[in-house]
């Protein structure tokens, strides 16, 4: 069920919102490499081969990187490891943006929802309000460091 006290994004919809989106473009540094967005983080992780790696890096769009992404012989651990993933890449780029980290904190009380209608139910929630929203809790935690000062 919908829940009207939250806030939904997207990388298409909800405009206000996009920033939080992994396909927002929002360069940052994990102190080897440069990103363009998360999406180019996560989907670079997924693989421990350098070219497909650097492929992906550098691909000219998020959807371009996710692409890539879904075709690499995937590391073996990556299930165990998404979710650390994800947190690094997202912390990375708020952290590394104070106006995307202002904007993140002023989102505050309210519940982060990525709202995935095409079905992804593991990082949003689908079409029926149904799913484990993975990124907006990631999201949430990392919003609750920046509000109280912590990394």
């Amino acid at each position: 069920m919908k829940n009207p006290d939250a806030i939904y994004f997207q990388s298409k919809g909800f405009p206000e919102f996009r920033f939080m989106s992994n396909f927002f473009l929002s360069r940052f540094t994990d102190g080897q490499f440069t990103y363009p967005s998360v999406e180019h983080y996560y989907q670079s992780q997924k693989t421990f081969d350098k070219t497909e790696a650097l492929a992906i890096m550098n691909a000219p769009h998020p959807a371009v990187a996710r692409k890539l992404g879904q075709q690499v012989l995937l590391d073996k651990n990556w299930d165990e490891r998404k979710l650390f993933v994800m947190r690094v890449g997202c912390r990375l780029k708020f952290e590394q943006r104070e106006d995307l980290s202002a904007m993140l904190a002023a989102t505050y009380p309210l519940e982060l929802i990525e709202f995935a209608p095409w079905g992804d139910t593991f990082w949003g929630v689908d079409k029926n309000y149904e799913g484990q929203n993975n990124l907006g809790i990631i999201l949430m935690e990392i919003r609750m460091d920046l509000i109280k000062g912590t990394k």
